[in-house]
């Protein structure tokens, strides 16, 4: 009972949220409107220690919400969770470390006013960087799946009934 609560609760405040335009909104559900999944190829940035158990479960996430569908073996696009923390103890902190997530879909664009072609973000999501003890585990976990389910939120609104199938 409680579940479904917290559930309808997390539900009301998205669609409060949603019903707030802001121009950042705008931008964020129509820079992945049309955006074709199989193009788009998704990384982990972490510690090699937890590369693997991280990456894994970012793709079993996007898997689980119908969008992943890589099947070109040379991707257009990244979108990539950077849970680096960096250490601080050249800094005058020691056991420390910097650490700032951020999920961004990185993809080629022109700039209309050239022509030049550069790589940018087209979407992304970042929290501010704090200098803290050194992230565990299953907190990580946890941001991966707060991240992703956001990006999962935005490429559903702007790509509606566009879900893997297979």
């Amino acid at each position: 009972m409680k579940f479904k609560l917290l559930i309808i609760f997390l539900s009301l405040s998205i669609l409060l949220l949603l019903q707030t335009e802001t121009t950042i909104g705008k931008i964020e559900n129509t820079t992945v409107t049309n955006l074709d999944f199989r193009d788009v190829a998704f990384s982990v940035r972490t510690q090699s220690e937890y590369f693997s158990r991280l990456n894994t479960r970012g793709i079993e996430r996007l898997k689980k919400a119908g969008i992943y569908k890589r099947k070109s073996d040379q991707p257009t696009l990244s979108l990539i969770l950077d849970l680096t923390m960096r250490p601080m103890d050249d800094m005058g902190c020691p056991g420390k470390v910097l650490y700032e997530p951020r999920l961004a879909l990185v993809e080629k664009v022109t700039i209309p006013r050239n022509e030049l072609s550069t790589w940018a973000d087209t979407w992304s999501l970042q929290q501010a960087a704090s200098v803290r003890e050194p992230v565990r585990i299953e907190e990580l976990e946890r941001t991966v799946d707060e991240y992703l389910d956001q990006f999962i939120m935005a490429y559903k609104m702007g790509n509606p009934g566009k879900e893997d199938k297979s």
